[in-house]
């Protein structure tokens, strides 16, 4: 990223005025050539906690 807010002005200026945040469940909609339309679902699941692991 540090070269991207040196050499583009655009760039510095959206990522200022965009708050990032975790993304952890999505869908994406697709539609492929053969097999038509459909919908893949993700979602990221948090690691164990220490104490469960002990």
């Amino acid at each position: 990223m540090g070269q991207l807010t040196v050499h583009a002005d655009e760039f510095t200026t959206l990522w200022k005025h965009h708050p990032v945040r975790t993304c952890t469940s999505g869908e994406k909609h697709l539609n492929h050539p053969t097999a038509g339309p459909f919908t893949n679902t993700s979602a990221t699941l948090p690691p164990p906690q220490e104490s469960i692991r002990a």
